[in-house]
């Protein structure tokens, strides 16, 4: 009896601690354009950088946050005004395991900035590439404060992929993985993006992207990154040709590495999940998941403890529904109703993260008639349960509510979304902070 009573305490404790955990959302830039396509990212000591795209100035801007003066500093133009300007598009961000940050646009070319944590600045922007149009890039750090970019050269009709050495703080010339004509699919939300890239800490990565292959076809490829050999591998088919609707990968710091992507069967929109094998080079299915959903996004971790989240369609519409897979216990499923956490009404964007210990942060936004929510919700592990979805922030229909999470391996995580300031008539970005004891 005292077990029970020890083990439901913990569990009340653990939901306290998850519920007093967030900070009050506040506003940390404003402008009478959308503020659209946000990034965020935070380190172990709860330093956090957002970078985002202001549509009105057609400028990359960033703000970052110090822990140790629990202090915003003003937004930061990261892209100077040219004549290519008003084609910038989709920013990046990634983070590595000091704090420093690299950010990545698109437009006439590819541009990225690198944030020094020791000197708490953004350096000045450099060109990966120029002139040829190019969008939706994507970066991921290694282990060692290495990265590699890919994107989508339109000009090229190609996928290319950069790498950054940090021992010399230079990009590679970029090369083509593979001609590609990178079609994305039905719908066109930047966090199911026409490329991605995902790396390991040893400096291993995978690019994953949809190759078209007609009207209504298409068909996910993905290529390995070797650091041993410093070479990429051949391009693979992690599908078959179909149509497909949105994909995510993740990759964790030992290797484990999952992928889920929306297909079209039988006139309905379904989500699979595949997992590579490092030992094959293959990726393999171990099983639809069933239902019609659109939109996925995964995460995995060392322990290779897993999140998925997905955009279901039901009576009311689109709603966002996040499942847990723990790989701890093999008779477990991603549809256990006890892992799932599911929104309340129509939803459009969303995000979610998990740490070391399988914890996860889920937040999105709800879309009712007059209102938009931003909630979010947490998983422990440890409890195995979903807290109830906390609300952000209440706001007009005219918010756009794209949401970006991120959590460290530690358990802080940070929320960024936009949203509308109905007094100012002004476009906002809110950041809420989750901090662990």
């Amino acid at each position: 009896m005292k077990r029970v009573l020890l083990f439901l305490s913990m569990l009340f404790l653990l939901k306290g601690q998850a519920e007093d955990a967030w900070t009050s959302s506040i506003v940390i830039a404003k402008s009478k354009e959308i503020l659209g396509h946000p990034h965020v990212a935070i380190d172990e000591s709860r330093n956090v950088i957002a970078v985002w795209e202001d549509c009105g100035l057609h400028g990359i801007y960033s703000s970052v946050f110090d822990a140790a003066t629990h202090s915003w500093g003003l937004p930061e133009r990261l892209s100077e005004v040219n004549g290519h300007e008003e084609n910038i598009r989709t920013p990046s961000l990634s983070m590595d395991t000091s704090g420093n940050a690299i950010a990545i646009w698109g437009g006439k070319g590819i541009h990225a900035a690198y944030y020094d944590f020791s000197s708490k600045r953004w350096l000045p922007y450099g060109d990966l590439l120029k002139n040829d149009e190019c969008c939706f890039p994507s970066i991921s750090f290694d282990g060692d404060g290495n990265a590699i970019a890919v994107w989508h050269n339109e000009g090229a009709s190609a996928i290319q992929v950069s790498h950054f050495d940090k021992s010399t703080m230079t990009w590679s010339e970029s090369k083509d993985l593979a001609g590609s004509t990178s079609y994305w699919g039905f719908l066109t939300h930047e966090y199911s993006p026409r490329a991605k890239v995902t790396t390991d800490n040893f400096g291993n990565a995978i690019a994953m992207w949809i190759e078209n292959k007609g009207k209504e076809r298409n068909i996910l490829q993905a290529a390995y990154y070797d650091r041993l050999t410093n070479m990429w591998g051949n391009t693979i088919n992690v599908s078959d040709e179909v149509q497909i609707f949105g994909f995510d990968v993740c990759m964790s710091s030992n290797s484990n590495a999952i992928a889920a992507f929306s297909h079209l069967i039988s006139s309905q929109v379904t989500p699979e999940v595949v997992e590579f094998n490092m030992n094959r080079l293959t990726w393999e299915c171990p099983g639809s998941i069933g239902g019609i959903g659109s939109q996925p996004m995964v995460a995995i971790n060392a322990s290779n403890n897993k999140a998925l989240g997905c955009l279901w369609c039901s009576i009311g519409g689109l709603q966002f529904v996040s499942a847990i897979y723990d790989e701890s216990i093999p008779t477990e499923n991603w549809v256990d109703e006890d892992h799932l956490m599911i929104s309340n009404s129509f939803v459009i964007f969303y995000d979610l993260s998990m740490d070391g210990h399988g914890n996860v942060i889920a937040a999105w936004n709800e879309r009712n008639e007059d209102i938009q929510i931003e909630r979010a919700s947490y998983y422990s592990m440890a409890a195995r349960e979903w807290t109830q979805p906390k609300t952000l922030s209440v706001e007009p229909n005219e918010s756009l509510g794209e949401t970006a999470v991120s959590m460290h391996p530690c358990g802080h995580a940070a929320i960024l979304w936009n949203g509308f300031d109905e007094a100012e008539e002004q476009h906002i970005l809110h950041v809420a902070i989750f901090q662990t004891n």
